[in-house]
């Protein structure tokens, strides 16, 4: 027995298939981006302690500074992680819809 979809089912269809083409694109370089972000961040930091290697500056500056640079690097884990789910249900909703388009051009043929 087959079934189409729904309105509702449709949408969601066609936001996963242009979800490849534009937003994954956006994201991944926002991600990127955090990603860098945090690299200079932690980086600066440890460059300014070994010049200034003193008790002050690591309580002020070098805890602080690793501290700033974590959400950076958990954002761009948790949001590649996003990514790449997104892409791969993408991937096999693109596969089954080409699959079922074909067996429809099959059906008519016959």
């Amino acid at each position: 027995m087959k079934k189409d979809l729904t309105k509702d089912e449709e949408k969601y269809v066609e936001y996963f298939l242009s979800w490849r083409e534009k937003e994954s694109k956006q994201r991944t370089i926002f991600y990127n981006a955090c990603l860098i972000a945090g690299g200079i961040i932690i980086l600066s930091t440890f460059i300014y302690l070994i010049q200034n290697l003193e008790d002050s500056s690591i309580y002020w500056i070098g805890i602080p500074g690793v501290l700033i640079s974590i959400p950076f690097f958990i954002v761009y884990t948790l949001g590649m992680k996003m990514v790449n789910e997104k892409n791969i249900i993408a991937s096999i909703i693109e596969k089954l819809k080409h699959k079922s388009e074909q067996k429809e051009t099959e059906k008519r043929a016959e």
